[in-house]
């Protein structure tokens, strides 16, 4: 069958009847709108059974589910009859046009050639069940794990394949990875040698949000909720993922695609991209501002902790203009103490600090003789607090810096000679916070440890636009350093 459909809001719905029990269902999208839009088809019992994404992806424009093979954009699961709804959703511009139409083309009991590279190699999501274990665990040392929370493939705008982001993680040495396509929430996915945690990057023209640890039945609850434009979609799918997810904003100064929904309430918030894609011709820059704004944050009140992602779309030999490194999968990586390795395990890592980010080194992090962890807080007024930072594979020269309250209150030069600074701090009654950075000779971010602390000022705002604000007031006055 043949359906056409005007787009003239946000959300656009429609239905279509399958007589019988079919073996094979094929749904694909023709349009020449250029605004992002989403297709999540339902069942006749309300359940995501596939979706199709037009202008953030290099991927198919069709699902295809049967008995023997399914598309990674599709359920795997017995098809039946009945009456299936579609929901697309614009994620920019509200559209109004007679000429705005997606064109359809629904076919059953078909059997279609399907390359190999858009075939599920595992399902992540079964029919009425999830098929992942997210206490599983890979290894069960306590230690920190190394990864990359935002990463792209040929699956949505990225370039490499199934079996060259297998390739890449094996020589980054990754333990886990997210693999953060646009809008984009695979039903399977491609075996990679690490731990893949289940996320997308929720994406609008105001800005870009990664969901990690997503729950893919969740979707269905979209099915039933008013959504009049896209800032209600937004705020809609922050407040249903929130529940079990870590939120986290990227690449928050990057421009173009910097973050403007001013009226996002940051408790909403877990995490902040403070190193993305650092061989982006302006990331450095957009990368050391978004690092003061968390020390900003950080002294209005708020607990949000620092990751990286590579926010890698490119082959292995491209490279930006300029650039002498490739924009490579765990470039940066963050490193996430866990007691084993597991999904919740990263999660619940990253959403408590116990992490640190860093591009080309690895730290030692000594907090009181490894009492504590970056994230900890410290309660005991009269304690005495020793951190000691040794760099591992120093290769280059940097500045090492610990930071108080953002204030640095102590510098010293990193070398291989001399890698380790430490820093003794009598614990008080009033609040802080204490973190430590590597820069290198530009005064670039380095390594971002999350912060220690004893106690939170008080929130008074938390609204983003009115938080920026103050925070440029800031750092237009600061010394920056």
């Amino acid at each position: 069958m043949n359906i056409k459909v005007n787009i003239h809001r946000v959300i656009e719905c429609f239905k279509f009847h399958i007589e019988q029990n079919i073996s094979s269902l094929y749904v694909e999208c023709k349009t020449k709108i250029k605004s992002p839009i989403m297709v999540l088809v339902y069942n006749s019992k309300g359940m995501n059974i596939g979706e199709i994404f037009f202008g953030y992806s290099n991927f198919v424009n069709y699902f295809y589910i049967s008995n023997e093979k399914t598309t990674m954009n599709g359920l795997c699961h017995k098809l039946e009859h009945g009456e299936y709804s579609v929901m697309i959703i614009t994620y920019s511009k509200e559209l109004n046009k007679d000429e705005d139409i997606i064109d359809f083309n629904i076919e059953v009991n078909k059997d279609k050639d399907i390359p190999l590279d858009f075939l599920q190699e595992e399902a992540w999501f079964l029919e009425n069940k999830m098929n992942i274990d997210y206490d599983k665990y890979f290894n069960d040392e306590s230690r920190y794990y190394k990864g990359d929370f935002h990463a792209h493939t040929f699956y949505s705008d990225g370039k490499n394949n199934g079996e060259q982001v297998r390739e890449i993680i094996r020589k980054q040495e990754l333990d886990f990875i997210a693999l953060t396509e646009h809008n984009r929430i695979p039903f399977g996915f491609k075996e990679l040698g690490c731990v893949n945690i289940p996320s997308f990057e929720l994406t609008f023209d105001f800005g870009h949000v990664n969901v990690h640890r997503i729950h893919k039945n969740i979707l269905n609850n979209l099915n039933n909720e008013p959504m009049v434009n896209i800032f209600s979609v937004f705020d809609n799918a922050i407040d249903i993922f929130r529940e079990i997810s870590n939120i986290s904003i990227n690449h928050m100064f990057l421009e173009p695609w910097e973050f403007g929904y001013g009226e996002l309430d940051m408790t909403k918030i877990n995490t902040l991209e403070i190193i993305c894609d650092p061989t982006y011709p302006t990331s450095s820059e957009a990368n050391d501002k978004a690092v003061r704004f968390l020390d900003f944050l950080w002294n209005s009140g708020f607990n949000i902790y620092g990751i990286g992602g590579s926010d890698s779309h490119n082959l292995y030999e491209d490279r930006y203009d300029g650039a002498t490194l490739p924009s490579i999968y765990g470039d940066p990586s963050t490193y996430v103490y866990c007691d084993g390795l597991s999904i919740n395990n990263i999660i619940k890592g990253i959403q408590k600090g116990h992490s640190y980010v860093t591009r080309f080194v690895e730290l030692d992090i000594n907090i009181s003789d490894y009492k504590y962890l970056p994230g900890q807080q410290i309660n005991n007024e009269s304690e005495t607090i020793t951190y000691k930072v040794t760099i591992k594979n120093c290769v280059k020269d940097y500045k090492g810096r610990f930071i108080y309250n953002d204030e640095v209150i102590k510098e010293q030069k990193i070398t291989n000679l001399n890698p380790t600074m430490d820093l003794t701090l009598e614990n008080s009654e009033e609040h802080w916070w204490l973190r430590f950075g590597l820069y290198d000779e530009d005064n670039h971010v380095i390594a971002y440890i999350n912060p220690i602390y004893n106690k939170l000022s008080k929130i008074t705002e938390t609204r983003l636009n009115i938080l920026l604000e103050e925070f440029g007031e800031q750092d237009d006055k600061r010394h920056i350093i």
